[in-house]
């Protein structure tokens, strides 16, 4: 399981921007690089890169087990919470920001 928290630590900086803009020959970080520069202004994360990169580098992240229960009912519906006897599961604790920015930066390089 990916956290939104976790998600919140790797943000589409202004930073990580520029490094794709000199990257602006490759017509993936060309357009990648577009379309974040459009959310710089506001918090924008990557939110589902940092997911689906855990498929190709599992090593870049540190995993904790978690006893949990989901929420089937009312405005919290679908809400995983953490609930001492729930079901255990394992969720993604901490990413090596640099090594996720430069796979992503490597990825895009195309």
């Amino acid at each position: 399981m990916c956290p939104l928290d976790l998600a919140n630590t790797v943000p589409a900086t202004s930073e990580f921007v520029q490094k794709l803009g000199k990257q602006r020959r490759y017509p993936v970080s060309d357009f990648a690089g577009q379309c974040y520069a459009l959310v710089i202004p506001q918090d924008y994360y990557f939110w589902d890169v940092l997911a689906t990169t855990y498929l190709a580098h599992p090593e870049f992240y540190e995993l904790r087990e978690w006893e949990t229960v989901i929420i089937t009912t009312g405005e919290s519906q679908g809400r995983t919470k953490v609930e001492k006897g729930g079901k255990k599961i394992l969720a993604m604790d901490k990413v090596d920001r640099e090594k996720f920015y430069a796979y992503l930066l490597k990825q895009w390089k195309r």
